[in-house]
């Protein structure tokens, strides 16, 4: 169990470790000369099976920032205050961090009790038990021990709690990619580069592959320390010691709040939307603009907070907003970061991350607003699935899948899981955010999330309303000019935006192609029925040949035949007829004859209601004669066609339809 102290400078933070441990975490020579913590200090100690690690902060308003670098990622938050002075300044400051940090337990060390009597003791619970009000200090389950770093009083109940405690808590699933914040960087002779941080998330063994940002460096992990201990693994949740391997990799090129990750194409953000608590004791509303210094867990930078759905959020309330960073920082969504006044004197409040890459344009607009809410709503209520829905459906025209990972920490199979429980969660009736009857309508598809070839993830919300644009622009096109044949995707896509890819776009073709709501010919889509306007001889003939065809159209009359009753020599008409063909008004099957297109479907109807006659679904040209009652010749004409656009395959004697009925 990983364990930080916290509290006012002075009220025995340090001691108190020292004395569970028998480690003095003051590791600098300024510390030990002034008597003061100044950078963060750690200590293990060990029980049997169970191991308790310290994270020691400084206590002084002017280290603030090196406590928060220590907080990032604990099981326990132990609150110290001194008997003699009760809760002071930092007192409130670190147990609000430890707060907006979502620290869930935790208990207090009421320190120097040697030095008060009866009354002062009591006393100071009472003001304990104002200041832990509404916190995860609050209640029955975070004891306060009363404790003297001098006589030792208190000491032994204090660390049996914490052992005992420690038993109780559960190991940190290992979802995710490997994520630590590095918060110390040193070398070792005979190692080399040695990190320290606690792990956020995922696991990493001894010789995994590694990358370091800000600056991309790559490395290999050579040796793990987990709790001061040799181990091949470390996961979340650990206290970590990472001996590294890269070459030409410098200590100067890492720092504090350097992000140490398993995921070799992670990006950093320099924007992203929060859902930010403003702190109730805070004299004013925090305004839109805000100036302030960013901690996300060993991370600092400055920014400006834009407040997104007013132009302030009050105290002791929460709203969304955007944070614009100076510096670009590695974040996904559900991090933590607290937010410090430009000054660096006081906390403001904190904030979890819905969208860890996000933009500056339209971030206010009421749409983007509402969609934040949905991934807050989401987020809290613990429906990452519909989390990762949302903001797929944020993207209009889809989103790199790689995208979504990166965002959610997620690594593929993880991702793919989430998806699969959208689709289970959709066959069983439930709605995802925003979907209405006519979306669903629309979707030609029961998936909430639609893939593309090159691995693009869209909405099914989105496909429906790409879907319904790119057929009203084919078919506002082909209307205007009625001479088109169709449209390649390439033409319908930039009538859309430049934003539609063509592996999207190439997606929602499919669908409607397979739909039977357009159609392709010749690298061509237009809409299913769609025919290119005749114009001269050709609509002059149309008109008279349409009624003849029609009369009987799957048995039309012989090229001869028509000639002979339209009056016009056979070569001529056959030179114009396949004019017309190429328009998309006839198919010619066979040698000597032209079919409507409602004759062919008919017949191919025909080969899926004969191929239903026996078991396996094997026919005659035979049986398909007695069901269509054509001729045996042209039945094996339109056949040998059939077999030509794989929609039968002859075996033998026989045959077989290879085509799924549409």
């Amino acid at each position: 169990m990983i364990i930080a102290t916290s509290g006012h400078v002075d009220h025995g933070k340090t001691s108190l470790v020292r004395n569970i441990t028998g480690v003095d975490t003051d590791r600098l020579q300024e510390e030990k000369t002034r008597g003061l913590t100044i950078d963060l200090g750690y200590a293990y100690t060990q029980r049997n099976d169970n191991q308790l690690g310290f994270i020691d902060v400084p206590g002084h308003i002017r280290f603030i920032n090196n406590m928060v670098a220590g907080v990032g990622e604990i099981d326990f938050g132990l609150l110290v205050i001194a008997a003699d002075d009760g809760p002071m300044p930092q007192t409130r400051e670190h147990l609000a961090i430890l707060n907006l940090l979502g620290v869930s337990h935790g208990a207090i060390a009421l320190t120097k009790t040697d030095r008060v009597d009866a009354n002062r003791i009591k006393q100071v619970h009472s003001e304990i038990e104002q200041l832990v009000s509404g916190t995860f200090l609050a209640g029955k389950d975070a004891p306060v021990f009363e404790v003297s770093n001098e006589t030792k009083a208190g000491i032994t109940a204090l660390t049996d709690y914490l052992f005992e405690f420690s038993s109780r808590i559960k190991d940190k699933a290992a979802f995710g990619y490997f994520r630590l914040s590095i918060d110390r960087c040193f070398t070792v002779k005979g190692s080399g580069l040695v990190v320290t941080g606690s792990v956020l998330s995922g696991a990493a063994s001894v010789g995994d592959q590694v990358v370091i940002n800000p600056g991309k460096f790559g490395a290999r992990i050579r040796g793990i320390h987990r709790q001061n201990q040799e181990a091949n693994t470390g996961q979340a949740g650990d206290r970590c010691a990472i001996n590294l391997s890269a070459q030409g990799l410098e200590k100067s090129d890492i720092h504090r709040g350097s992000h140490l990750t398993t995921n070799l194409t992670k990006i950093e953000t320099n924007r992203c939307d929060i859902l930010l608590t403003v702190l109730p004791d805070e004299e004013k509303p925090l305004k839109h603009w805000t100036s302030v210094h960013v901690h996300s867990a060993a991370s600092h930078t400055t920014g400006r907070v834009a407040t997104l759905e007013s132009n302030f959020i009050t105290q002791g309330t929460r709203g969304i907003a955007q944070m614009v960073l100076t510096e670009s920082l590695c974040l996904c969504v559900g991090d933590r970061i607290i937010l410090r006044d430009q000054a660096a004197e006081r906390t403001l409040g904190g904030g979890i991350v819905l969208d860890p890459v996000s933009t500056g344009r339209g971030r206010a607009k009421p749409e983007r607003v509402a969609l934040l809410n949905e991934l807050k709503a989401a987020y809290l209520g613990d429906k990452i699935d519909i989390a990762i829905y949302t903001a797929i459906n944020a993207h209009p025209y889809g989103v790199a899948r790689s995208a979504i990972e990166d965002s959610f920490n997620l690594k593929p199979d993880e991702l793919n899981q989430y998806l699969q429980q959208l689709n289970d969660a959709r066959r069983s009736g439930v709605t995802t955010p925003g979907q209405t009857s006519l979306t669903r309508d629309k979707q030609n598809t029961a998936e909430p999330v639609q893939v593309s070839e090159d691995d693009q993830l869209l909405s099914d919300i989105n496909f429906a309303l790409l879907t319904t644009t790119m057929s009203e622009r084919l078919t506002t096109i082909l209307a205007t000019d009625k001479q088109k044949k169709g449209l390649t995707l390439n033409q319908i896509s930039a009538s859309v935006s430049s934003k539609l890819s063509a592996p999207v776009a190439l997606l929602i073709a499919k669908k409607m192609v397979a739909g039977k709501r357009w159609v392709l010919s010749n690298g061509l889509y237009a809409l299913i029925g769609h025919q290119v306007a005749l114009s001269g001889a050709a609509a002059t003939l149309w008109n008279k040949v349409e009624p003849i065809l029609k009369a009987d159209p799957i048995k039309p009359p012989v090229l001869h035949d028509l000639a002979k009753t339209l009056g016009l020599p056979p070569r001529a008409l056959d030179k114009l007829l396949l004019e017309i063909t190429k328009l998309g008004y006839l198919i010619k099957p066979v040698s000597n004859r032209y079919f409507l297109p409602e004759g062919m479907s008919q017949l191919e109807d025909f080969v899926y209601k004969t191929a239903a006659l026996n078991e396996g679904g094997k026919f005659s040209v035979k049986e398909y004669r007695d069901v269509t009652g054509l001729g045996r010749n042209l039945c094996i004409e339109i056949l040998e066609h059939f077999d030509i656009k794989r929609i039968t395959q002859r075996i033998g004697d026989q045959r077989v339809v290879i085509a799924q009925r549409q």
